[in-house]
């Protein structure tokens, strides 16, 4: 039963890391405007958040399984206060402390119509305090945190973020100073005036009282004080 209850700790472990390195990448990616023509941006937040409702599912398997097994020495209290266990304080330590942050954003997003948006928006930026801490829990307190596969596995999670922060600060949209430079000034057209400073206007086609084309007369040229008189 202790091989079982093991395995299944190490699967669930290592597909949690997976899975929260998804919803890590599209989070930042849809946040940043990123955009795709086969993939609209409500199918990209849908994505997420099944790939985090899935982390969450694997990481309840992955604590369960470790606390049924004897070997791993785990309590009650070890699995919501983070470096009190007495057989590995730090590593495992930090898997608690992941679980706590991921604990407060999910239950955050299932109450969110109670929370003001500034309330859940704050709470929600400790996915990004979470996902480094399960990193370092995942390649520091695993029994496979030797092996070449969980290393590879880290770093390509490592890149994924890595690369969608780049984006996130990047970005493909060109900057202000850019667009200045590139659009078109607007050049104002002075009206046309009599040498003493007065309006010119075209002349007034008597027949249809609409000015004649490419005729210029100083039709007002009249004061407005002496239009009132």
């Amino acid at each position: 039963m202790n091989e079982a209850l093991w395995a299944l700790g190490r699967g669930t472990g290592v597909s949690t890391l997976v899975l929260l390195t998804v919803s890590m990448v599209l989070g930042i990616l849809t946040s940043g405007g990123f955009r795709h023509r086969e993939l609209p941006r409500f199918a990209l937040t849908e994505i997420h958040r099944r790939a985090s409702l899935a982390a969450t599912g694997f990481l309840v398997l992955h604590v369960l399984s470790l606390w049924l097994d004897s070997e791993a020495q785990l309590n009650a209290v070890d699995l919501l206060v983070p470096f009190l266990n007495a057989a590995n304080p730090l590593w495992w330590g930090l898997g608690t402390l992941a679980v706590d942050l991921l604990l407060v954003v999910v239950v955050s997003s299932l109450v969110r119509k109670h929370l003001s948006y500034a309330v859940w928006r704050g709470l929600h930026w400790l996915a990004y305090a979470m996902w480094p801490v399960a990193v370092l829990h995942s390649v520091g307190g695993g029994t496979d945190s030797a092996t070449w596969w969980l290393r590879h596995t880290a770093i390509v999670c490592c890149a994924a973020v890595g690369g969608a922060l780049g984006y996130r600060l990047v970005g493909r949209a060109p900057s202000s100073g850019a667009v200045r430079r590139t659009a078109p000034r607007l050049v104002e057209i002075p009206e046309p005036r009599t040498p003493d400073g007065r309006l010119v206007c075209a002349k007034a086609d008597p027949a249809t009282h609409n000015p004649a084309p490419g005729t210029l007369t100083s039709a007002v040229t009249s004061t407005p004080q002496e239009n009132l008189s």
